[in-house]
């Protein structure tokens, strides 16, 4: 869940929807607990998961640069070969 890529929760009402995500998008932006801040050195490389991370860049490395890629995934389902090969022995 990110304010980015959801928009409401499924079989709620839209009103309650809009006051829950709300509310989680607020806690999640005010509790630092919830935070990783990298230490940016040469070379460092970070990824994340747009789909289940908030992410928020702040430009606290001036005068120095930073360059980021983006690289999307199509689809929504996990394809996880070896559990089908546990399940069968």
């Amino acid at each position: 869940m990110n304010s980015g890529f959801t928009a409401s929760i499924k079989g709620m009402h839209p009103a309650e929807s809009k006051a829950i995500l709300t509310m989680l998008f607020d806690y999640i932006s005010k509790t630092h607990r919830l935070t990783c801040r990298v230490n940016w050195q040469p070379n460092t490389l970070t990824l994340w998961d747009n789909r289940c991370t908030q992410h928020h860049a702040l430009w606290d490395y001036y005068p120095e640069s930073r360059y980021g890629e983006r690289v999307s995934i199509l689809g929504n389902s996990r394809r996880l070969p070896w559990l089908s090969k546990l399940a069968r022995g």
